[in-house]
């Protein structure tokens, strides 16, 4: 990957950081590089040697190379396994939360939101109050009291996320089975789901 830009600078020292360059112009000279930086937003994990070269208007060399070497270490990344997006949940049955690890381990935070009216899954974890929030989980794994003395609604959808740190996962929804319209509730207690 190749960057470049002209910026007229002015003699004498100054320091530089990322928005000073922000415009360059970058030629990839691997598209498999292109297509994870667009994607992601970052640089794949590896060493790389970073060098900035001074050049007169005329294009004339007039410092000699300067170059560094940068580690990118990736945190990884979390991701949501049962319940899965979309999966309608049996209020008569213990829920199971679990998701991919992170390299560096936990602890990890569940996050439960009510999708309100039409909203996405992540626009409702944006806006929503959270109606359940756990920290400090040392597994992958959150099972059976997830809304301990929440009434949840049956027939109602939810968005939930997991996080660590700075890492946060994709945000997916489930639904609580609708019990044909006799219970609009059912409470969370005790490590299962029971009606009232």
């Amino acid at each position: 990957m190749k960057v470049n830009q002209s910026r007229l600078i002015k003699t004498g020292r100054s320091n530089y950081k990322y928005n000073d360059f922000s415009g360059a112009e970058v030629k990839y000279n691997n598209g498999k590089y292109k297509e994870i930086i667009l994607r992601t937003g970052n640089a794949p994990e590896g060493n790389y040697t970073i060098c900035v070269t001074a050049l007169d208007e005329s294009g004339t060399e007039v410092g000699r190379e300067n170059c560094i070497i940068q580690s990118v270490v990736q945190m990884g990344s979390i991701t949501l396994l049962t319940p899965g997006d979309g999966e309608e949940i049996d209020p008569k049955m213990p829920i199971m939360f679990t998701w991919t690890p992170l390299t560096k381990g936990g602890p990890y935070s569940l996050r439960i939101v009510e999708i309100k009216g039409d909203q996405s899954p992540e626009v409702a974890m944006k806006q929503n109050r959270a109606i359940y929030e756990k920290y400090d989980i040392k597994s992958t794994t959150h099972q059976g009291d997830p809304i301990h003395g929440v009434d949840v609604k049956l027939g109602m959808k939810y968005a939930w996320q997991v996080s660590s740190g700075d890492v946060q996962s994709e945000v997916l929804m489930f639904i609580m089975k609708s019990a044909g319209g006799i219970f609009p509730y059912v409470s969370i207690r005790d490590n299962l789901f029971r009606y009232p």
